[in-house]
């Protein structure tokens, strides 16, 4: 998975005269999605992609869908067919992040630019077998930018196939939090996620997708899918966002 520019390690304060390990998360960039990463787009809901290095802004071109389509969305549905680009999930160290762990991951979402585009969704997320299409195989979790029926961007939460979001009028930026227990049970616990703009926000959560249902030791997947708000017609056109994601391994 690519780990290029890393941002602002997080470390432990003192507690009790003692000072902890830093904890292993440092908020780091998904960086290029079209290096080092797969993509997938038999939905051809995506016309062309590209990276800024210099700003870290992701720039999208998506496709018109006049007649809503079950496999464009990765929140509702059974099955997803449009563009997602997937890489194994490490640490900041490097080592692979296992479905027996406990962890969380927090996405920090900037720069949201829609434009014109309408009803589209940017997701960055945990999957359990990110390269299939069948969403309850997937078994996907993380948090999104959204675009709504009238351009007011916003965040979400997205569990399997569901997502529940919060929008604000000139949104600056938007944060949240997905954790996952690890074994034995491997409950995806859900998220919370908060949208903010220069003098207003508002927050949500979105309630746990079940169960990962691999081997503890099998390694787990980062995603980016681009998908349309829920089986909709949606406007296309560019749309830009700086994508950053910090992983806290708990045990």
């Amino acid at each position: 998975m690519p780990v290029s520019r890393v941002f602002d390690p997080y470390t432990g304060g003192a507690i009790g005269g003692v000072v902890p390990s830093p904890v292993s998360a440092e908020l780091r960039s998904v960086g290029d999605l079209s290096s080092g990463y797969t993509f997938t787009d038999t939905a051809a809901l995506q016309t062309s992609y590209s990276y800024n290095s210099g700003t870290d802004i992701h720039t999208f071109v998506l496709a018109n869908v006049g007649v809503g389509a079950e496999t464009n969305s990765f929140i509702s549905g059974s099955n997803f067919t449009g563009p997602k680009y997937r890489a194994g999930l490490t640490y900041a160290d490097g080592t692979s992040v296992l479905a027996g762990d406990a962890f969380s991951m927090t996405v920090y979402v900037e720069s949201f630019t829609p434009g014109l585009v309408r009803s589209y969704v940017i997701a960055v997320g945990v999957a359990q077998t990110p390269s299939s299409t069948v969403l309850g195989t997937m078994r996907g979790s993380g948090i999104y930018a959204i675009t709504t029926s009238v351009g007011t961007p916003g965040v979400g939460g997205w569990e399997e196939n569901l997502g529940t979001a919060s929008t604000v009028a000139s949104m600056t930026k938007g944060i949240g939090t997905c954790s996952f227990a690890g074994t034995p049970q491997k409950y995806r616990n859900g998220s919370s996620f908060g949208v903010m703009s220069a003098t207003s926000g508002n927050q949500s959560n979105r309630l746990g997708g079940g169960q990962f249902s691999v081997a503890d030791g099998a390694q787990l997947g980062l995603v980016v899918c681009v998908g349309t708000n829920g089986t909709v017609a949606a406007t296309g056109g560019s749309i830009s966002v700086r994508l950053r994601y910090a992983l806290t391994k708990l045990s």
